[in-house]
């Protein structure tokens, strides 16, 4: 039988972990939410840190040393230490099941939220092009887009499980909605709203791929996209880094699948053409090394322009393609 002491310290050791689990939900999760930061980093840093610090059974020793704290305390404490250690690294397996819970919970908690934000920002603009994620591509893409067609920002609305870029996209003119994509639910209400209704969406963009979007998939996030009532009709770009996913993905209908290692190869394909082009047999004609010059000044000036961002590479190859058939 256990002594009734030894009982009566693990009630109390357990009543312990109890508060220190609890204050740890109200000290990191609460104060990440305050900070605008997403729900996943909030449950992760919670969840992760749910142990008791060593630093505290250093303070109750030496508060027993000088009289202040009682060796009684100290077996409940070194108890309590001893639990959550254990416990913890069990915890930490289950961040992410942690994770949809209590995102789902909070997606209802904050569906009126949404909906008055959505109702603030519809400034009369049909926003029917959703990026669903931003990352490195959507953020460029942005850039471009507002160097070489700024009108069409007012149609563009982005969704993304993290607040860190909210206000960099919303000074461009673009929306934003708050939400983990890879629901279906937390998609439907993120979607734009326009004249107090859940427009219909035209393009729908994901443009990360699958090692980016960590759980979820570019084939699940299409299904679930065409599996929306205001999504049916939408033509979806996918991203994708093999060639197996990209067939996959045409087979699942989507209308475009980027790759961008293929870009990336095409547009060296484009310069070195351009390099080459005039060089015949290898010798050195007249002409060849005014083509060979040409496109050296070629080169300075797309790399001048990646530096200034004045003008595209794209539109340069094909304002020196159109010069050179002047020139023959």
């Amino acid at each position: 039988m256990i002594p009734e002491l030894i009982l009566d310290d693990v009630v109390a050791a357990m009543l312990c972990c109890a508060i220190v689990l609890i204050c740890r939900w109200i000290g990191l999760f609460a104060v990440v939410q305050c900070l605008e930061r997403d729900d996943r980093l909030a449950v992760v840093c919670t969840m992760n840190l749910s142990e008791l610090s060593e630093f505290g059974l250093v303070l109750c020793s030496i508060g027993i040393k000088f009289g202040h704290v009682g060796a009684h305390t100290f077996t409940i404490l070194i108890l309590a230490f001893s639990m959550l250690a254990v416990a913890s690294s069990y915890f930490i397996k289950y961040n992410h099941a942690a994770y949809v819970i209590v995102h789902k919970k909070l997606a209802k908690f904050h569906r009126q939220t949404k909906r008055s934000e959505a109702a603030i920002k519809d400034d009369g603009h049909c926003r029917d092009i959703v990026l669903l994620g931003f990352g490195k591509i959507a953020s460029a893409l942005l850039t471009e887009i507002e160097e070489r067609c700024p009108a069409l920002l007012s149609r563009m609305h982005v969704i993304d499980c993290s607040k860190l870029y909210k206000k960099r996209i919303e000074r461009k003119g673009v929306t934003f909605s708050y939400g983990d994509i890879g629901f279906e639910a937390v998609l439907e209400q993120a979607m734009p709203v326009w004249q107090k209704k859940h427009m219909h969406i035209k393009l729908v963009l994901i443009t990360q791929p699958d090692s980016q979007l960590g759980k979820h998939t570019n084939a699940e996030l299409m299904s679930k996209v065409k599996g929306m009532r205001s999504c049916r009709k939408a033509m979806v770009i996918c991203t994708a880094d093999h060639n197996a996913d990209i067939d996959a993905l045409y087979a699942r209908g989507a209308s475009y699948v980027l790759k961008m290692v293929k870009l990336s190869a095409e547009r060296l394909a484009d310069m070195l053409e351009e390099y080459a082009h005039g060089m015949g047999s290898g010798e050195f004609s007249k002409e060849a090394h005014h083509v060979h010059e040409h496109v050296k000044d070629v080169f300075h000036q797309m790399q001048q322009i990646d530096k200034k961002g004045e003008r595209k590479g794209s539109e340069l190859m094909a304002s020196s393609s159109k010069n050179k058939k002047i020139q023959h």
